[in-house]
């Protein structure tokens, strides 16, 4: 609970630092749980985010400011037990979805009518348990398909009209090789 209120006075303060340019929206990672404990163990990340949106709303701000994220260990199911974040938005990593099975959560109505923002990379060759940040032409044959055949039929119809679609690769190249990959993802819906 004392880190949720910890990691909340942080957020809080970066956000009244860069509340002149107007921000949208922040995002933030969803709490894993503690080591040795990725199967199961709700109960801490829930009190962590029920701290930190008690400490967001009581100084004056709005759970939809924040942007929940997906993360290794830390998928959206988490928040069903998490008590205080359900008026948060939610940032949709697809690397972090293709890398750490999270599929799932991905085609979930009550999830995609929340999702503000969506990430987009190539987390790397399957198997391989981490998001590389890669441009979309590094996406497997397998992780294409799915996006294409499963995802972009099922998910996308259902995301609110004015999410952000953000290409999440650091290097000016790897975006572009990109957005036409993006572009034929986005047009499947």
């Amino acid at each position: 609970r004392a880190e949720g209120e910890r990691a909340a006075e942080l957020a809080l303060a970066v956000w009244r630092r860069a509340a002149f340019l107007h921000p949208r929206f922040g995002v933030l990672h969803l709490p894993a749980p503690p080591e040795g404990n990725q199967a199961g163990g709700t109960g801490s990340a829930a009190s962590w985010l029920e701290a930190f949106f008690r400490i967001w709303r009581e100084s004056g701000e709005q759970p939809r400011d924040i942007a929940l994220e997906n993360v290794r260990g830390a998928p959206f199911r988490l928040l069903d037990a998490a008590c205080g974040a359900d008026d948060a938005s939610l940032c949709l990593d697809m690397a972090h979805t293709l890398a750490y099975g999270q599929e799932g959560d991905s085609v979930r109505p009550d999830i995609l009518k929340r999702v503000r923002l969506l990430h987009w990379s190539a987390p790397g060759p399957a198997g391989m348990p981490r998001d590389r940040h890669l441009p979309l032409t590094g996406l497997t044959p397998g992780q294409k398909d799915w996006l294409l055949r499963v995802w972009a039929r099922r998910a996308l119809p259902l995301l609110p009209a004015n999410v952000t679609h953000l290409v999440e690769v650091f290097d000016w190249e790897g975006i572009l090789l990109s957005l036409p990959e993006l572009e034929e993802i986005l047009g499947r819906a």
